[in-house]
């Protein structure tokens, strides 16, 4: 991978996107993508900030890889999101949310020649107010040829099982009021879910009626290869963009050669998960 992209210089953060700063070359296409599909990412960047010693290269080079990808655990300014948008290049731009929960932010990182945001984001709420979410979750529209859609990204509890369960069931609760009173019926959930394989609480999506992970069963998103934390959930009733593809992407085996250690310091211990989605298909909602 290429040590130079880590001299380029961070300037001010922009929260709208970014433009303008000398940048390398970045030739990969996106994984899964063609001309008439987009890679949807999300990405747990573990306590993302511009100065806990992250590999910027390293994760420019997983981030090239997607046409748009949802990022927790942004910390303090959001700088770092800005600094890894400067060095992806001009044809990248980002949207970035205010603080919420444990002093996190979420981010939106994608390509400008794909995506287009649709000028909208906020946080979920139901008649004006916020769920009980520890980090409520970040919501964004987006059109990518003839697909229009919502990505709301989430990071739900961890150590409490009961609340996990409680925040899950808001989740669900929240997505029927919204659709019952949106045109837009293409919503995307995605992120870090928490789920333990000794605690598992997807049922519930699938007990809902209306919500399906369509992740499940993929390799595992931690490092140690132990749970599946990561995932994307969707109504295909809706959604029937949706085109079948996911992978979890190995970035620890594949750029560091196993070593966790050195993958968990230098990126995170998360590894991204994505889904694949047609952009050809006549907008139906």
């Amino acid at each position: 991978m290429h040590r130079d992209r880590l001299t380029i210089l961070c300037l001010a953060v922009l929260v709208a996107g970014c433009t303008g700063a000398p940048q390398p070359e970045i030739t990969s296409t996106a994984a899964g993508a063609s001309p008439t599909t987009i890679s949807v990412a999300t990405f747990n960047v573990e306590q993302f900030t511009d100065d806990t010693g992250k590999d910027f290269a390293a994760l420019a080079t997983i981030c090239e890889r997607y046409d748009i990808i949802a990022i927790q655990e942004v910390k303090k300014t959001g700088a770092a999101v800005d600094r890894l948008c400067r060095i992806l290049g001009s044809t990248w731009a980002y949207e970035l949310g205010d603080v919420t929960g444990n002093a996190e932010r979420f981010a939106y990182l994608y390509r400008k020649d794909r995506i287009e945001y649709r000028g909208r984001k906020g946080w979920i709420a139901v008649d004006g107010q916020n769920p009980q979410i520890s980090r409520v979750p970040f919501y964004a529209y987006f059109k990518s040829g003839d697909f229009d859609f919502i990505l709301v990204t989430v990071h739900l509890f961890y150590s409490d099982d009961r609340r996990r369960a409680d925040e899950i069931d808001q989740l669900i609760a929240w997505y029927r009021y919204f659709i019952a009173k949106s045109p837009e019926k293409d919503v995307i959930f995605l992120g870090d879910f928490n789920e333990k394989r000794k605690h598992p609480l997807f049922a519930k999506f699938s007990a809902s009626g209306v919500l399906k992970v369509v992740t499940a069963g993929i390799p595992a998103t931690n490092l140690s290869d132990t749970e599946d934390f990561d995932h994307v959930v969707i109504n295909e009733g809706y959604t029937r963009e949706f085109g079948g593809r996911v992978e979890t992407f190995m970035f620890d085996e594949i750029l560091f050669g196993n070593d966790d250690t050195k993958a968990q310091k230098a990126v995170s211990n998360h590894r991204p998960v994505i889904a694949t989605f047609r952009t050809d298909l006549p907008d139906d909602d």
